[in-house]
């Protein structure tokens, strides 16, 4: 992956403004034409009430702003009074209206579509198959091959796997009991208990918060809190940024491609890596911003500045393993972009931007609501604190 110089990046960011600015207008002209900047001196001449942003309008309120907007345009054409050069820029906007709504229409049928679709989707995820009836948990997987259920189990409550868990005990696959067999064992780290997960990633701790709610006071936020905590301090003893979690590292196959595996803080892990096994990973980051947004938005910045930053967002993440760096340096930037840490990271940040949209989307859904009562999990006293370094166990 090549990186491209300040004046081509000039140019992409230029071309990509306009093309914006170009979609959004067409976007406003074919929906809510009364929008449109040639509109703005008739829209105040009728009402103050008219919508005058899209952010004030909804799909579902189109067409009743477009009645709306439509009488009035109506009342101010039947008006004596009216300015000549107004009332021709009225009945423009009346065929406007009348175009616009065929548009809605389909734009709602195709929006239908996809909900219908996703919701096939969910409804086809059968979890049964994957559920260990003697050990009351989800296996890891399924070997296609052999046609039989990994014996091996999720059972960690710090893991990602709990989202899967969730899902499985909103849709009624699997009983409710499941969640309460996940492992809760706890270590202290500055006098707070936090979840101990297997490999101590930030991807375990913190991308399930990506559409779940966590909530104040709770086993999960405090656990997700402390971790992010943890991991910076971790790095900051070590003088590098933060954000640890599972990634591509410097080691690549026959083929060329960069292997990936997770990384993590070894205070946090059951398995933990050797010490001086890092890998620093940006999308840890953007996951971050969920629980510390002003210190996760500073340790990008201080991304960029290291160079990490290409030419398609940051690059998957920053080998710091001596065997793996040259002689000399310090670290190797692992020169690849893996959609799924793109993806996560998009999410996280819309989160940040729309208070939570993608969260407040996903506990709208009925099933949620109904099982969301999980993720209230009070917080206990941790007495017996785990010692990780001599409770090194396999799953």
């Amino acid at each position: 992956m090549e990186q491209s110089g300040p004046v081509d990046d000039l140019r992409w960011w230029a071309a990509e403004t306009t093309r914006r600015a170009k979609a959004l207008r067409e976007m406003i002209e074919r929906l809510a034409p009364w929008l449109s900047p040639e509109n703005r001196n008739l829209l105040n001449q009728i009402s103050d009430e008219v919508p005058r942003a899209l952010s004030e309008l909804t799909l579902a309120s189109l067409w009743a702003a477009s009645a709306d907007i439509d009488a009035q345009l109506v009342n101010y054409l039947e008006n004596p009074a009216a300015d000549p050069v107004l009332s021709e820029t009225a009945r423009a906007l009346r065929q406007q209206l009348s175009a616009s709504l065929p548009g809605a229409d389909e734009l709602v049928r195709k929006l239908t579509e996809v909900v219908d679709e996703a919701d096939r989707l969910v409804q086809a995820m059968d979890f049964r198959f994957l559920y260990d009836r003697s050990r009351k948990l989800l296996s890891i997987g399924c070997d296609a091959g052999r046609e039989s259920v990994v014996a091996g189990c999720y059972d960690l409550l710090a893991s990602e796997a709990r989202s899967a868990i969730f899902a499985a005990i909103a849709k009624g696959d699997i009983p409710q009991e499941t969640w309460f067999h996940l492992g809760r064992a706890q270590v202290l780290w500055r006098g707070q208990g936090v979840l101990l997960s297997w490999s101590g990633t930030m991807f375990e701790y913190l991308m399930p918060a990506l559409w779940f709610k966590h909530y104040p006071r709770t086993l999960l936020e405090q656990s997700a809190r402390v971790a992010v905590q943890c991991q910076k301090d971790w790095a900051k003893e070590k003088g590098m940024p933060w954000g640890i979690s599972e990634a591509a590292y410097n080691v690549q196959d026959a083929a060329g491609h960069y292997q990936y595996r997770a990384f993590g803080v070894p205070a946090l892990a059951i398995n933990p890596n050797p010490e001086e096994d890092v890998v620093v990973s940006p999308y840890a980051s953007f996951l971050a911003l969920a629980f510390d947004p002003r210190q996760a938005v500073r340790n990008l910045q201080r991304m960029t500045e290291l160079g990490w930053l290409g030419e398609f967002g940051f690059y998957d993440s920053i080998d710091f393993a001596p065997p793996r760096v040259e002689p000399g340096q310090r670290f190797k930037v692992v020169p690849c972009c893996m959609a799924h840490h793109q993806g996560m990271s998009l999410l996280a940040a819309c989160n940040l931007l729309t208070d939570g949209a993608i969260q407040k989307l996903f506990h709208s859904e009925p099933a949620i609501c109904a099982t969301e009562l999980l993720l209230h999990e009070r917080l206990l006293p941790v007495n017996n604190p785990i010692n990780h370094a001599k409770n090194r166990t396999a799953r």
